[in-house]
């Protein structure tokens, strides 16, 4: 029989990690197809290596994408193969023999097997995984105009190959959360316009079935702890699907003002002026890409003696927007919480030191009441004051889970506060008496879910390195429970649930954050890096 020519098809977007490998398992095809998103990587200067026929096009969705990149497609066979897939040599042989001998149905499935947390899956439903059709032709099948999991219509007979393609989904936990922030937003999306309602039951309920289906029902509990991590994973991303979902629908997410309020040519006091005599107050803000608050907090505290501020190379306009209140601005690279804080105490010169995040706001009340109390010159033996802080989730004041009044500790004489040296959770080691002041302070602390991924995702980071100081080993034991405590206690102990769905997402989120800390940390310990 003749030779029939085959078009490989591959969609990317800023993968160039995973770009040539997967390039060079489809060196057999007779055209290589490669549409790209606008990546800002090497992806698109790697597949130039391999095919001239690169593409650009803007992302709608997937399953738009893939009818897009079939439009480019010169044979009617087609294999279609993603980025962090790889076409085995047994794969190939088999295509060419089945084309050769005349292929009975019209479009096929290919068995594939992924690699995650150092080891090949072999349950959780990932093996053998069939995804799409891999292997059809390109006249009898179109992909639905889906944002993300987009189906497929077929004209035709379906079968099924047996050698696989390799998959390499996720290189590590966070590259997991990543891409699955990115998926769960679609999908959120997908279900609102669809129309679907949400209960907050789904927020539970569902999770614990998508854990359930893969640990048992899927026998992910025969691949040992990579098996729970993975099962727990995917039920915290249908969580955050539906956390998701929910703030979608129920349009709750009012944002404060967080663009600069300095319009041309206006200044702004660089600090202010303290009575001849009197005690003076500096401020101290560290930064880092904080481009959409920075203004917002340093506009809160014009009325400082001095004001700092610590940035740890900020790649926005975060350090352009600080010059125009201060011009105490300082840029080192980032020590860790507590070493970058000292620094910027340092730097004072005042009496007092104020430590405010850069997503915090001091009012009007609270600021006359630390003046008052600064210039009343408090007594000698108090060394710092703790500050009632109220705390913004998704656009509401979150006042159970722990979360209310949650004093810090944060005016203090310049004398008698350091902080330890600790990455994460930093103390601030306070010589003399503490007292707390009655007015708080404001923290628009995760304006949105998906602000809350990323955030967790660098505070699990350093949580588990934090952790590894103190312990050489993670079971499965306490991977598996210590989040349902967190929530447990998020929600009851602390009151979380007076605080409606809003306090059940900051309940859910709290266990996933313990989840994914203890996660890293196994992973640290256990899988070996590049392997």
């Amino acid at each position: 029989m003749d030779h029939i020519p085959v078009s490989a098809v591959v969609i990317a977007y800023n993968d160039e990690p995973n770009m040539r490998a997967c390039l060079e398992s489809i060196t057999w095809a007779d055209e290589i197809i490669v549409v790209d998103s606008h990546s800002t990587d090497a992806t698109e200067r790697i597949s130039r290596e391999f095919t001239d026929k690169v593409y650009q096009h803007d992302f709608h969705g997937f399953g738009r994408l893939r009818n897009e990149a079939l439009a480019h497609a010169t044979h009617d066979w087609v294999f279609s193969l993603d980025t962090d897939e790889r076409a085995t040599p047994e794969l190939r042989d088999e295509i060419r023999r089945l084309l050769a001998a005349g292929p009975e149905a019209d479009a096929y499935f290919v068995p594939r097997k992924n690699y995650f947390l150092g080891r090949w899956i072999k349950h959780c439903g990932w093996f053998p995984d069939y995804r799409q059709p891999q292997l059809f032709r390109k006249s009898r099948l179109r992909y639905r105009d889906e944002l993300v999991h987009e189906s497929f219509d077929l004209d035709g007979r379906l079968g099924y190959m047996t050698a696989t393609a390799l998959q390499y989904p996720f290189r590590d936990i966070d590259h997991y959360l990543a891409k699955q922030e990115r998926y769960s937003d679609l999908m959120a999306r997908r279900m609102v316009e669809q129309g679907r309602a949400f209960s907050p039951h789904q927020l539970i309920s569902h999770p614990c079935f998508t854990f359930l289906k893969m640990y048992v029902g899927r026998k992910g509990c025969l691949d040992g702890v990579p098996g729970l991590i993975l099962s727990g994973l995917y039920a915290y991303y249908t969580f955050i699907k539906y956390a998701r979902f929910w703030e979608l629908q129920a349009q709750a997410v009012p944002q404060p003002n967080q663009t600069a309020p300095v319009k041309e040519g206006q200044e702004h006091p660089v600090q202010g002026e303290a009575e001849q005599g009197s005690m003076t107050i500096a401020a101290v803000v560290i930064t880092k890409d904080e481009e959409k608050n920075i203004a917002d907090c340093l506009e809160s505290l014009r009325w400082a003696d001095e004001l700092i501020v610590v940035d740890a190379e900020s790649r926005d306009r975060t350090v352009e927007l600080a010059k125009q209140y201060t011009s105490k601005v300082f840029i080192r690279p980032w020590p860790g919480y507590g070493p970058q804080k000292n620094f910027g105490i340092d730097q004072a010169g005042a009496d007092w030191i104020l430590v405010v995040d850069a997503d915090e706001r001091v009012p009007d009340a609270l600021r006359r009441e630390i003046q008052a109390l600064v210039t009343g010159r408090p007594s000698a033996v108090i060394g710092g004051y703790e500050i009632p802080r109220r705390n913004f989730f998704y656009g509401k004041w979150i006042q159970g889970g722990g979360l209310y009044p949650d004093y810090q500790l944060r005016l203090f004489r310049k004398t008698t506060g350091r902080y330890d040296d600790v990455r994460l959770h930093e103390n601030l080691v306070l010589s003399g008496r503490r007292e707390r002041l009655q007015e708080p302070f404001i923290h628009y602390s995760m304006p949105t879910v998906n602000h809350h991924i990323r955030k967790m995702m660098r505070y699990t980071t350093l949580g588990a390195d934090e952790k590894l100081k103190r312990v050489r080993h993670i079971s499965g034991w306490t991977i598996a429970t210590h989040h349902l405590g967190t929530i447990l206690k998020t929600l009851f102990k602390r009151g979380g649930y007076r605080d409606g769905v809003h306090g059940l997402v900051v309940a859910m989120f709290a266990g996933l954050h313990t989840f994914v800390k203890y996660a890293k940390a196994w992973e640290r310990l256990n899988v070996r890096r590049g392997a």
